[in-house]
């Protein structure tokens, strides 16, 4: 299956592997259809963190278990998803081409993931898909797309979101919070990751 996913889109078509897809995959492949159908085949043109990481978050979406919500199930994945990234985190800006994000392996796919529902968590959960519809106007850069539909300069975006800190949260059901500091540039900006949703969406404190 292309990127090693039980389903997928490519090249016009959706691929899957019946023995192991299931709904998030699904969903997933799904998604990147609809990515292309929405963006008049302009998905090439917006940053590949961006085109995989709402695939996967759609995906997410679409693959919580029996007894629980979308919601409880993305909490689920931020968590899994910022305790696997290693440190230092890489850079978003540098995963804009295919063959950056692909060759970041797991890693690139679980910050694109985390970078998508960040934006997904500010601007709505329609948000994904109008940043698609408004790359099908040829006029318009990826940057003008990102802006209608988030709310945000991409460069906005990129300073507010940093990467996530690779620690581990509690799982214990119960609402937690992990901070820490990192140096961006001259500034010190505190992260405040927060596993029970996005109850706090103040400034730069996600999670």
């Amino acid at each position: 299956m292309p990127g090693g996913f039980c389903a997928d889109y490519a090249d016009g078509a959706m691929l899957a592997d019946a023995d192991c897809a299931g709904a998030g995959d699904w969903a997933r492949a799904y998604f990147g259809a609809l990515q292309d159908a929405l963006s008049g085949g302009r998905t090439a043109d917006a940053p590949a963190w961006l085109v995989a990481g709402t695939a996967a978050w759609a995906g997410a979406v679409a693959a919580s278990e029996a007894g629980r919500t979308a919601e409880q199930q993305l909490a689920r994945e931020r968590r899994l998803r910022a305790e696997a990234l290693p440190d230092p985190v890489p850079a978003l800006a540098d995963l804009a081409a295919p063959e950056a994000l692909s060759g970041q392996g797991a890693v690139g796919e679980d910050l694109a993931f985390l970078a998508a529902d960040w934006l997904a968590g500010r601007a709505g959960e329609r948000s994904a898909a109008a940043f698609f519809e408004a790359l099908a106007d040829p006029a318009a850069t990826w940057e003008e797309a990102f802006e209608s539909a988030f709310g945000m300069t991409a460069a906005d975006f990129r300073e507010a979101f940093g990467p996530p800190a690779p620690r581990a949260a509690p799982d214990d059901g119960a609402p937690g919070i992990e901070a820490c500091d990192r140096q961006a540039d001259t500034t010190t900006v505190t992260h405040r990751w927060l596993n029970d949703g996005f109850t706090n969406r103040e400034n730069t404190l996600y999670f």
